[in-house]
């Protein structure tokens, strides 16, 4: 069993000609690997936030010891 990362990052949305080929193809491959699964991220519509210096600073300390900053910066990494 296959798993596939399917990733759209045209900011085109329903215009994109390579959402509407990425769409096709799932849709082929699924029907003929129905057990396979797939995985969708969309990172034209909710992009990756940039690591920063907060965010490395944050990731190298204890949660107990971070600043409220470095804290804000773990929570807006993670979603």
């Amino acid at each position: 069993m296959a798993h596939l990362l399917h990733i759209d990052c045209s900011p085109r949305g329903e215009r994109s000609h390579s959402r509407h080929l990425t769409k096709e193809f799932i849709a082929a491959w699924k029907t003929t690997y129905p057990a396979d699964t797939v995985t969708y991220r969309d990172i034209g519509r909710h992009p990756v936030p940039h690591v920063d210096e907060q965010f490395v600073a944050a990731a190298y300390t204890a949660p107990e010891k971070r600043t409220i900053l470095w804290q804000i910066s773990i929570i807006r990494f993670s979603h």
